[in-house]
C-alpha cells in the first residue's frame, strides 16, 4: 500500500491490539477470582455455614455418633472452632490408609499383568488418564492395591511443597486397576461420604494441614501412610454430608460454566487479532485517500535512489544488463 496509508494502518492496529490487550490483561484475573470463589465455597462449607440453616431445622438428623473413635491429636496446629456436633478427628479413625505397590524389574516377569496408577496420573480433584502402564502383581499384593470406586489417592511428595498431597478420587474408570508405592490410598468407612473428605483435603485449611505435617528440615517435603493417617478432617452426620457435598459441587458447576465462557472469550480474543491483521493486509481496515501516492510511484523512487546509491562501476554493470 502507499507509505501514507501504511502509517495509518499501523496506527489502527496499534489502537486496536492495545483494546485486546487490556482485555487479554482482565481476563487474565478470571482463574484466579474463579479459585478463590471456590476456597470461599469450601471454607463456608467446612466452617458449617452451607448448611447451618438445615442444622436448625434438623436437629436430631444432625447428631454425631463418635463411639470408639479417636478424637485428632495435637500434630495440626489452630484447628478451627467446629459448629456444634461436630467433632475433629484423624483420618485413621474412619478410613484405612495403604501404600502401593513398589516398581521393580522382577515385577514384570510375574504371570499377572495389571494397570496401575503413578504420580503422574494424580493431581488436584483430577485422575488423568492418558497414559496408564501395566506391571506384574503376586495375588498376594493384589487385594491391598487394587483400586475400589471412591478410593481416595494422595501424592506422597516429590520435595516440592505446592505438589505434595495432590487429591483425587478414584471413580473406578479402569477395571482391575491398582496403584504405585508413591499414591497412598485412603478408604473410608460408613461414617464418612468420600467426596466430603476431598473437598476437605482440597481446601484451604486442609491443605495447611498436608503442608504442615509434609514440611521437614532437610527441604524434601514429602508425606508417609502415618502422616496422612494422622491428617485431622472435620467429622459431623452423614446427612448432612451429603448435602454439603450436593452444595459444593452446584456452586462448582456455576463456577465452572464461568471458566468455560472465560475459555471461549480468551479464544475469541486470538481469533479477533488474527482476523484484525487479515483484514489489514486485504487493505479494509482503514479507508484508502485518492490522494496518497500510489505505491507503484514510491517504488520508482526507491529504485531511483538505489540506483544513484550504487558505485560508478556497478551502474555501468547495471546498464551493460540492461542493453543486452
Amino acid at each position: 500500500p502507499p507509505l501514507a496509508e501504511q502509517k495509518r494502518i499501523v496506527t489502527k492496529l496499534d489502537n486496536l491490539f492495545a483494546h485486546t490487550r487490556r482485555a487479554h490483561q482482565e481476563l487474565d484475573h478470571i482463574p484466579k477470582l474463579i479459585e478463590r470463589y471456590k476456597q470461599a465455597i469450601l471454607s463456608a462449607a467446612f466452617r458449617g455455614d452451607l448448611t447451618a440453616d438445615w442444622r436448625k431445622e434438623n436437629n436430631s438428623l444432625s447428631m454425631l455418633y463418635m463411639d470408639n473413635k479417636e478424637l485428632i491429636n495435637a500434630k495440626v496446629e489452630e484447628l478451627s472452632i467446629l459448629p456444634e456436633k461436630w467433632a475433629w478427628i484423624n483420618i485413621s479413625s474412619v478410613a484405612k490408609v495403604t501404600g502401593g505397590l513398589t516398581k521393580n524389574q522382577s515385577k514384570m516377569k510375574l504371570e499377572k499383568i495389571v494397570p496401575y496408577l503413578r504420580v503422574a496420573n494424580v493431581y488436584a480433584n483430577e485422575i488423568r488418564l492418558d497414559e496408564v502402564l501395566e506391571i506384574g502383581i503376586n495375588e498376594s499384593e493384589w487385594k491391598r492395591v487394587k483400586l475400589e470406586k471412591e478410593d481416595l489417592l494422595i501424592v506422597e511428595g516429590n520435595g516440592s511443597l505446592e505438589q505434595v498431597g495432590r487429591v483425587a478420587i478414584w471413580n473406578g474408570e479402569i477395571e482391575n486397576c491398582a496403584h504405585q508405592n508413591h499414591l497412598i490410598k485412603i478408604r473410608f468407612d460408613e461414617l464418612v461420604i468420600p467426596k466430603f473428605a476431598l473437598y476437605w483435603l482440597l481446601s484451604l485449611d486442609g491443605r495447611r494441614a498436608i503442608m504442615q505435617l509434609a514440611s521437614s528440615s532437610s527441604g524434601l517435603h514429602t508425606l508417609s501412610m502415618s502422616k496422612v493417617s494422622s491428617l485431622p478432617m472435620p467429622l459431623c452426620s452423614v446427612k448432612e454430608m451429603n448435602i454439603i457435598v450436593e452444595i459444593i459441587e452446584t456452586l462448582f458447576k456455576k463456577i465452572d460454566r464461568l471458566e468455560q465462557e472465560y475459555q471461549k472469550a480468551m479464544k475469541f480474543l486470538d481469533r479477533l487479532e488474527q482476523s484484525t491483521l487479515a483484514k489489514a493486509f486485504r487493505g479494509e481496515i482503514v479507508p484508502q485517500d485518492p490522494n496518497d501516492e500510489p505505491a507503484s510511484i514510491l517504488l520508482e523512487r526507491i529504485q531511483k535512489e538505489r540506483e544513484n546509491q550504487q558505485t560508478p562501476k556497478k551502474r555501468q554493470l547495471s546498464l551493460f544488463k540492461e542493453k543486452t
